[in-house]
């Protein structure tokens, strides 16, 4: 099992090499339980239904780690996401914990070179006492529909973890829905995400409207790919299913 930790962020002037270069060494300082790691910054192309003046950060950087990394060392991976605030690398910072319960990919795995890669994070709420449903459409109904748009590769759901690594963070979505591309032409595919939610696709595909599950207070950003990539890479055998439940 694994999960994600989202860490919005804004760089201190002048120190974007001094980070990469922290995340560059956290591999070596977490170990095999650091699947991946990558950093982010705020796209220029933004859903319609939000704007970037709503997100408060210009970055965020993006882990995934498994269970055993948490168990193990816990307070090693929490002492390492403070460095980069209490060094001065950034100038402000808010962490958030998720426990994957779904990840899913797209049927089409043909890869073109020198794709970019792209996220739509969703910082998500649910109405109450309706997680379940709120999560089952997510995995057999919206989470489908997007990947079916040509250069979304994969939709990964979480939710907010219990014990968070920063307690001090303020936590304002209790689950997260991510959206992975790999394209050469962002704005294209948001067009074409946006036009099937709204029925004015070309293809002449219409997705099925909103779960009454959705609650409010929704958060919708895209961020581009930048800075080195790290970690394994290896997510077992939680890459096309559900592997767990909060």
């Amino acid at each position: 099992m694994t999960h994600f930790v989202v860490q919005f962020h804004n760089l201190a002037g002048g120190k974007e090499v001094e980070y990469d270069r922290h995340l560059q060494g956290l591999p070596g300082e977490l170990g095999r339980g650091l699947i991946r790691l990558q950093r982010y910054r705020l796209s220029n192309t933004q859903f319609p239904a939000s704007t970037s003046a709503a997100q408060l950060y210009r970055g965020v950087t993006l882990f995934e780690i498994d269970d055993a990394l948490l168990s193990d060392r816990r307070a090693i991976l929490a002492a390492q996401l403070r460095v980069p605030r209490e060094t001065g690398l950034l100038e402000a910072d808010r962490t958030h914990l998720f426990h994957i319960v779904r990840h899913q990919t797209s049927n089409v795995s043909r890869e073109l070179a020198g794709d970019a890669e792209h996220l739509m994070i969703l910082m998500a709420n649910y109405m109450p006492g309706m997680r379940d449903e709120w999560g089952a459409w997510y995995d057999e109904v919206h989470g489908p529909e997007g990947l079916g748009v040509p250069g979304v590769k994969a939709c990964t759901r979480g939710l907010l973890a219990d014990a968070q690594l920063d307690s001090e963070a303020e936590q304002p979505a209790a689950g997260v829905v991510i959206y992975r591309f790999g394209t050469g032409d962002f704005p294209g595919v948001v067009r074409e995400f946006v036009a099937r939610a709204t029925g004015s696709s070309s293809t002449g595909i219409k997705w099925a409207s909103r779960s009454p599950a959705v609650g409010p207070n929704r958060t919708t950003h895209a961020f581009d790919a930048v800075g080195p990539r790290s970690g394994t890479g290896n997510r077992g055998s939680t890459s096309r299913h559900a592997v767990g439940r909060h």
